[in-house]
């Protein structure tokens, strides 16, 4: 079955390209991503002689991205990729100077109530001590650290997007400046995750607009994987309470994390299990009604951990899962068409009405393309896409924060 599955995603990966020409069109990403998993835990099982149950479901990979790709088509079957030319910077205000040192400073007391925390309450190292404290509830972050972390996330890529296009020495420092702020704060924070939701939007705009080689591009996007394995390497030796088999070799540890969502899935869809109808998908909604006194149930975020290979134990089922938990893998399979549909959208408006807004959100919807053989980032994260929409408006459709310059 392993080879199988690895064979029609590769059939799957050929024809995308084929359609599409460019790694740049979600589809192709999409079935990129999915094939380097599927690739090594196929290539695992056959050096061993073993199946680590490889069942049927493992279809649902392939056959996900390939309706991916139809979905898209039908809203967007153009190869172009963005009129790069039709993106123009904007100079930055004096209020979005003040908004970055306001960053700076919110940052600073946030860090300096982590650090009163954790000497009193020290274990192995900084993060350990404070990650555990979060996730024991011990330590409760300021309110506005969470909104900030996504402010600045969406802030670095709109000035990113004006440090390619409107070249003002002032401004790039101002953008330098926002850039170590929202490394500091979604490192600490969040970790590998907020790293990479950080760093793949950034390699995408600058692929999307930078005008360089395309030798320079192909550098720019091994610079930026080997960025993200060396966060990823870092982080984990750094004992994150989440991470179970911290005793274990890196290597296994990143096998975990790139083949166990798989795993995980096949095992737990040929399981017996209820549906949860709904609870899953809106869950965002079921967490406002209760947070407003309604009696409503709230599915945790967090899954149950089980093991799924060389002994590795994890709590991630792919993107899958958190739909399928609902109606089961159809319903699951239905969203991934859902979603083509809505990228091949924005695809579309990256050529029909090119803008700041625009190209920022593209990239920054990549980052869940590059998750799903691990876990879902769209219904379950649907208060950060609010916020990304609200912070993209505030930033690139008012003129509060930037203004048409004269360039």
């Amino acid at each position: 079955m392993n080879l199988i599955v690895l064979l029609i995603q590769i059939l799957v990966v050929l024809f995308t390209f084929k359609i599409h020409k460019s790694i740049l069109k979600p589809p192709v990403f999409l079935s990129i991503i999915w094939l380097i998993p599927i690739s090594v835990l196929s290539f695992v099982e056959l050096l061993e002689h073993n199946s680590y149950s490889f069942n049927g479901y493992a279809l649902i990979f392939p056959f996900g991205c390939f309706l991916f790709s139809i979905m898209y088509l039908l809203v967007d079957n153009d190869k172009k990729i963005i009129e790069k030319e039709k993106v123009v910077g904007k100079k930055t205000t004096f209020l979005l100077h003040i908004f970055i040192i306001i960053e700076f400073l919110l940052v600073i007391y946030w860090i300096l109530d982590v650090t009163k925390y954790v000497n009193a309450n020290f274990k192995y190292n900084f993060w350990y001590t404070y990650k555990w404290g979060v996730s024991q509830g011990d330590y409760l972050e300021p309110f506005f650290i969470p909104y900030l972390r996504t402010a600045t996330r969406v802030l670095t890529c709109v000035m990113f997007v004006n440090y390619l296009r409107y070249k003002n020495k002032l401004d790039n420092i101002w953008f330098l400046f926002q850039i170590i702020i929202t490394f500091i704060i979604n490192f600490i924070g969040q970790g590998r995750g907020g790293i990479f939701a950080l760093f793949v939007p950034l390699c995408i705009i600058y692929l999307l607009l930078n005008n360089d080689s395309k030798m320079k591009k192909i550098i720019a996007v091994i610079v930026t994987l080997v960025s993200l394995l060396i966060v990823f390497f870092v982080y984990g030796s750094m004992k994150d309470p989440y991470t179970i088999n911290a005793d274990k070799s890196p290597l296994l540890s990143f096998e975990n994390y790139l083949c166990g969502g798989i795993v995980s899935f096949c095992n737990w869809a040929a399981s017996s299990h209820e549906f949860a109808y709904g609870a899953y998908s809106f869950r965002f909604i079921n967490a406002l009604l209760s947070g407003i006194g309604f009696d409503v149930k709230v599915v945790s975020m967090v899954e149950e951990y089980v093991e799924n290979i060389h002994g590795n134990i994890g709590n991630v089922y792919t993107f899958y899962k958190w739909y399928a938990n609902d109606f089961g893998v159809i319903y699951a399979l239905a969203i991934q068409g859902l979603l083509g549909i809505i990228y091949g959208f924005i695809s579309k408006k990256t050529r029909t009405k090119p803008s700041t807004f625009i190209v920022v959100l593209y990239a920054l919807m990549f980052y869940p393309l590059f998750m799903q053989f691990f876990n879902d980032q769209y219904f379950s994260n649907l208060s950060i896409w609010i916020q990304y929409v609200f912070w993209l408006f505030i930033f690139c459709k008012t003129k509060i924060f930037m203004v048409n310059s004269k360039k």
